[in-house]
């Protein structure tokens, strides 16, 4: 199997993206055999930090001048580098590195360095950009986002008289609900309780922000620089941040957990900017929502202020504690 897999992977490093796909959707009709996976790296032994299995791990796959010298949170980055400024799609990726969807998400939702690194989509990927890297395709940037942005919009609007102009002034003043590009700025008039002291209470998980930030950045026009000033514009005394950088969005959007990054400004301005933006569109509260109020609204809203991801202290007699995806902690005696 892993002489299968490392024909399979220099088949992809070294013909063209567009060969490959189309030799592998061939291979799919003429086979009626499950595909083969790629074999797991071998786990860490005891006293074997990450380190010393990461190596293990790039002298196992190394393949035809393609080195896996980037960890799995690495390639995930670059990944959402490539869809959240606009280069493709989630679809029109999957396709390209030929992976499932199923096999996308699930990698993806993933957090930390070691984890997925057993997953097809972690290896194409990787390969994909050494690809691109080779043909000298750099991966877009917010600036070349924000950039191409302007160009088509430009292109895109026709050229009108001045009495239309006129005419069609205060039609244009107001952007449309669900056009995509939504910020700061539209959301200005509305103000939700405690906000003018940065005590909203917060009733949605860590990871349900996550979700909500990752379905933003794929809106069109939306660009990580604007939504990290568009966080800022949800902070307003001192003790936020007069600043978000993208780096801390960043940072917020690898962890994983209902409490993972509970006290991180991102958690915070993102609940505040997606909530005004559910009462702009007229949205009721989701299942969720009324699940997080249940469980919190008696303690004022989630905590943002300690961290809340580092364990439960136990007595003796206890079998399992489990964390539901509200946050909670179940403990079973």
């Amino acid at each position: 199997m892993a002489t299968e897999s490392r024909r399979v992977l220099a088949d992809i490093s070294n013909a063209s993206l567009p060969d490959f796909v189309a030799a592998s959707a061939e291979k799919e009709k003429a086979t009626t055999k499950a595909p083969k996976k790629r074999p797991a790296p071998e786990e860490a032994s005891d006293g074997e930090d990450d380190r010393e299995l990461w190596e293990k791990i790039q002298e196992q796959y190394t393949f035809e001048g393609v080195h896996f010298d980037k960890d799995c949170n690495q390639v995930r980055r670059m990944i959402h580098r490539l869809i959240d400024n606009g280069a493709m799609k989630i679809g029109e990726f999957c396709k390209i590195i030929n992976v499932s969807n199923k096999s996308y998400n699930s990698y993806m939702k993933q957090s930390g360095p070691m984890k997925g690194a057993e997953s097809d989509t972690y290896a194409k990927s990787l390969i994909y950009f050494n690809w691109r890297e080779k043909k000298g395709l750099k991966l877009p940037t917010a600036a070349s986002a924000n950039k191409k942005q302007k160009k088509d919009s430009k292109e895109a609007t026709p050229q009108t008289s001045n009495t239309e102009e006129a005419g069609d002034k205060s039609k244009t003043t107001t952007k449309k609900k669900g056009s995509g590009a939504i910020t700061a700025a539209d959301l200005a008039d509305i103000t939700l309780p405690k906000e003018d002291t940065d005590d909203v209470e917060v009733y949605d998980s860590c990871d349900e922000i996550r979700k909500k930030i990752n379905a933003h950045l794929r809106e069109p026009g939306v660009t990580q620089a604007q939504f990290c000033r568009d966080l800022a514009a949800m902070c307003h005394t001192p003790k936020k941040p007069k600043s978000i950088q993208s780096r801390q969005l960043t940072a917020f959007r690898d962890k994983k957990g209902a409490d993972a990054g509970n006290t991180s400004v991102v958690y915070y301005a993102a609940y505040v900017f997606f909530e005004k933006l559910r009462l702009r569109d007229g949205k009721p509260k989701s299942n969720h929502r009324k699940g997080m109020e249940e469980a919190w609204s008696a303690n004022g809203g989630m905590d943002v202020d300690r961290p809340r991801n580092r364990g439960v202290w136990v007595g003796p007699g206890v079998k399992q504690v489990k964390q539901d995806q509200f946050g909670r902690y179940n403990v079973t005696y």
